[in-house]
């Protein structure tokens, strides 16, 4: 035998509202109500306002918090600044977890292919990419990190760039 829902009256509907306004769960909504979770949930099921109220109420919270947020922001809280950075645009602190100081260089090899396999590009350039991980990987020395991709040798394109109308090339003065 299915007990029928309490219907929730207008004034316990403004007071759901008011406290899920100020970030209360639904179980301290429904100490205030002296009514059960799952009454709760019931009438959020056949009165509609209810379950109004409590987006609204919740919608409200989060505006107050972000317009907080900006004051402080705004007045200089540098935490405040972050703390934004990271929840409204998504930024992080913690760097690609490509490369760790304990691993192995097979690992990092490992982990830098599948990341290259990931990438939206032409199969050629993502094999350009794998060999040239491969031949850090041969090339790197103590001090340079595994996943090192190797500076290119430009020392013949700064000669090029040298040799203008204006300026003569030291190697001509001979």
């Amino acid at each position: 035998m299915s007990k029928s829902a309490r219907q929730l009256n207008t004034k316990e509907i403004e007071r759901i509202e008011a406290l899920a306004s100020v970030g209360c769960s639904i179980a301290d909504i429904c100490l205030d109500l002296k009514t059960s979770t799952r009454s709760f949930y019931r009438a959020c099921d056949t009165q509609p306002e209810v379950k109004f109220a409590l987006i609204r109420g919740r919608a409200q919270c989060g505006i107050s918090i972000k317009a907080e947020l900006f004051r402080q922001m705004k007045s200089g809280s540098t935490a405040a600044s972050i703390f934004l950075a990271k929840a409204i645009l998504g930024w992080h602190d913690k760097p690609p977890n490509l490369i760790l100081s304990d691993s192995s260089d097979e690992e990092l090899t490992r982990r830098a292919q599948k990341i290259i396999a990931n990438l939206h590009m032409e199969q050629d350039e993502r094999d350009h990419l794998a060999q040239l991980i491969e031949q850090s990987e041969t090339e790197s020395t103590p001090d340079q990190a595994p996943c090192q991709i190797p500076q290119s040798n430009d020392t013949h394109l700064e000669q090029n760039q040298s040799n203008t109308a204006d300026t003569p090339n030291p190697n001509d003065l001979k």
